[in-house]
C-alpha cells in the first residue's frame, strides 16, 4: 500500500507514493527545504489522509520548528491541539544522558506506544551518526531506530544534513539502511546571485520512479513547483 505526501507532482514521480511501513532518508545541504517536506508529508497526511504523525527534533527546540512551521500555510494548529500532529524534543535527553542511543531509542518506543502515529519525522538522524562516529555501531543504531518505527507499520522521514559543496550526504550509511531516498540540492545558475533548488529520487526500492534531477521551488505554501521539467546536470565536475 502506497503513502502520498500529499504533494501530487512528487506522488506521481515516486509512483504514487513511498511504501508503508518503509524507512526514507531525504538527504542535503542547508536551505534545501528538508524540514518542510518533513513537516508537508505530516500535515498532508493528517488533514487529507486522517493519519497521525509526530515530528521527533534531535537538535533544534521544537518551538523554534514551531515558530517557522506557523508561517506555512499548511500549518493547521487544530491538528496539533487535536493529538493529529505531535511534536517531540528529544535533544534534552540526549544532552542529560550524554547522547545515550538507548534513551532516544527508549523514548521513541514510548512515543510509538501512546500516540500510535502513522507517520513519523526524525529531524536531524545525522546527530545519531555524528554522535557515535563509528560506523558499524552508528549503522547498528539507525537500524534499530528504523525498525522501532516500522515495527507498527508507521512510515518514517528521516532528516539528513550533507555537504553543500558535493551534495553528498556527511553519513551516506544512513541511505543503505533505507528503504526510500529522496536528496535535495542547490544549483548555481547563469547570474551570480541565481541558483536553482533541485531533488532526486536515488532509491525507491521495489518501485519505478523519476530518475533524473526535478526542480522544485519553496513558497508560503511549502515545496511547489515540481514538473515534468528536469535537469539532466547538477554538479559540474
Amino acid at each position: 500500500m502506497r503513502v502520498k505526501t500529499g504533494i501530487e507532482e512528487l506522488d506521481s514521480k515516486l509512483g504514487g507514493g513511498f511504501y508503508r511501513g518503509s524507512t526514507v532518508v531525504v538527504s542535503g545541504p542547508p536551505a534545501v527545504g528538508k524540514t518542510i517536506l518533513g513537516l508537508q508529508f505530516l500535515f498532508n497526511g493528517a488533514r487529507k489522509f486522517g493519519e497521525k504523525g509526530a515530528y521527533i527534533t534531535l537538535s533544534e527546540p521544537v518551538s523554534k520548528t514551531m515558530t517557522f512551521c506557523e508561517k506555512l500555510n499548511f500549518y493547521d494548529n487544530s491538528l496539533v491541539e487535536d493529538g493529529m500532529i505531535t511534536f517531540m524534543d528529544l535533544g534534552p535527553i540526549m544532552m542529560r544522558h550524554n547522547i545515550d542511543i538507548r534513551s532516544v531509542l527508549h523514548e521513541v518506543g514510548l512515543l510509538m506506544d501512546r500516540i500510535l502515529p502513522e507517520r513519523i519525522v526524525v529531524d536531524p538522524i545525522t546527530i545519531i551518526s555524528f554522535a557515535v562516529r563509528d560506523a558499524y555501531e552508528s549503522r547498528i543504531a539507525i537500524l534499530r531506530m528504523a525498525g522501532v518505527i516500522s515495527s507498527m507499520s508507521s512510515t518514517s522521514i528521516l532528516i539528513s544534513e550533507a555537504n553543500e559543496m558535493t551534495g553528498i550526504p556527511f553519513f551516506p550509511i544512513e541511505e543503505f539502511i533505507a528503504d526510500a531516498v529522496l536528496r535535495m540540492a542547490v544549483q548555481q545558475g547563469d547570474m551570480a546571485k541565481e541558483f536553482e533548488r533541485m531533488m532526486q529520487i536515488r532509491k525507491l526500492r521495489g518501485s519505478d520512479h523519476e530518475r533524473r534531477w526535478i526542480r522544485y521551488s519553496i513558497t508560503e505554501e511549502g515545496i511547489v513547483g515540481i514538473g515534468a521539467d528536469v535537469a539532466e546536470v547538477l554538479f559540474k565536475k
